[in-house]
C-alpha cells in the first residue's frame, strides 16, 4: 500500500515539473545596415522553454526544459522582405547576455564574430570539467560569407577598423516584426508535438506565453475551421469567466491578442471562400 501511494505521489509530481511553453527571441548587439541601407545584418538568439514549477522551482526558480535554441546571424532585404540565415552556430547558449557580437557589411562579404562576455579567457586558463575548451576557441573564429559564392570562411580578426552603419534595436524590431517564429526556423510541430486539438485545448486555457499561443495558431492555420475558430474562443472566455478579478483582469491582455489572431485567420478563412 505505502508503495503504491509512494508511486502515485511520484507520478503527481512529475507531472507537473514544468508549466506552459515561453519564448525569448532578442536581437544580438551592434547590428550593421548595408551601405545603401537596403540589407540589415544581424544575430539572432531564440530559446523555446518551459519554466520549472511547484517544488521544482525552489529554491531559485529551477533548471528550465530547453525544447530549442539557436544561435544565427541572418540578413534581412528591406526591399523585399527576404530573410537569410547566412550562418548558424552550434552548441552555445542562446543567452544573448553571454555574448558579444558583431557584424559588418562590405563590398564584398558580411564580416562577424562572436565571443563571450566576461571571463573567457581566465575560464581557458584555470579552466574546470565543464568548461567546453573547444566550444570556446571554436567560437574565437571571425567568418567571412562571400556576397558572390554565399560560402563562410575563417578569416584572422581585422587588422583595420572595418566600415559600420549601426541600426537601432527599435528599428530593427520595426523591420522584422512581422516575422514569424518559423519564418526564424523554430518549427512548432517538432519543437511541441501535439495533436490539433490538444494545442486548441491549450491556447483555450491560456496555458502558454502570448508569442508561443500566437505562434501555434500561425503554425496551425492551414488546418483550422471557422468552427475550430469559435470554439477555441467559447472555451477561452468560459475558462476566463471562472477566474477570480484578478486573475482575470492579469489573462485579458493574453486572450484579446490570442482572440484577434484567430479573428484574422477567420477573416482569410471567409475570402477564400469567395474565392
Amino acid at each position: 500500500m505505502r508503495k503504491f501511494f509512494a508511486l502515485l505521489i511520484l507520478a503527481i509530481l512529475l507531472s507537473g515539473c514544468y508549466g506552459g511553453v515561453k519564448v525569448i527571441s532578442r536581437f544580438g548587439r551592434n547590428a550593421t545596415y548595408s551601405p545603401d541601407s537596403t540589407k540589415i545584418v544581424f544575430f539572432k538568439f531564440i530559446q523555446v522553454y518551459k519554466s520549472a514549477k511547484g517544488l521544482w522551482a525552489l529554491p531559485d526558480g529551477g533548471k528550465p526544459k530547453v525544447l530549442y535554441r539557436n544561435v544565427s546571424v541572418f540578413c534581412f532585404n528591406t526591399i523585399t522582405d527576404e530573410l537569410t540565415r547566412i550562418f548558424e552556430y552550434s552548441d552555445i547558449s542562446s543567452n544573448r547576455d553571454s555574448w558579444k557580437t558583431k557584424t559588418y557589411y562590405t563590398d564584398t562579404s558580411i564580416i562577424f564574430n562572436i565571443e563571450p562576455t566576461i571571463g573567457w579567457k581566465s575560464e581557458l586558463k584555470y579552466r574546470t570539467a565543464d568548461v567546453d575548451t573547444l566550444m570556446h576557441k571554436r567560437n574565437m573564429y571571425w567568418f567571412s560569407y562571400n556576397h558572390n559564392t554565399k560560402k563562410v570562411v575563417t578569416i584572422p580578426p581585422p587588422e583595420q577598423e572595418l566600415p559600420y552603419w549601426p541600426i537601432s534595436f527599435d528599428d530593427l524590431r520595426e523591420h522584422t516584426s512581422h516575422i514569424t517564429l518559423k519564418d526564424w526556423g523554430v518549427d512548432i510541430f517538432e519543437v511541441y508535438p501535439q495533436s490539433k486539438r490538444q494545442m486548441l485545448n491549450e491556447i483555450s486555457s491560456l496555458y502558454h506565453s502570448t508569442a508561443f499561443s500566437i505562434e501555434m495558431i500561425d503554425q496551425l492555420t492551414p488546418q483550422l475551421t471557422e468552427r475550430d475558430i469559435r470554439r477555441t474562443v467559447r472555451r477561452l472566455d468560459r475558462y476566463l469567466d471562472k477566474q477570480s478579478d484578478y486573475q482575470r483582469s492579469m489573462m485579458l491582455g493574453k486572450r484579446n491578442a490570442i482572440v484577434e489572431k484567430f479573428m484574422e485567420v477567420k477573416q482569410d478563412l471567409q475570402q477564400n471562400k469567395e474565392k
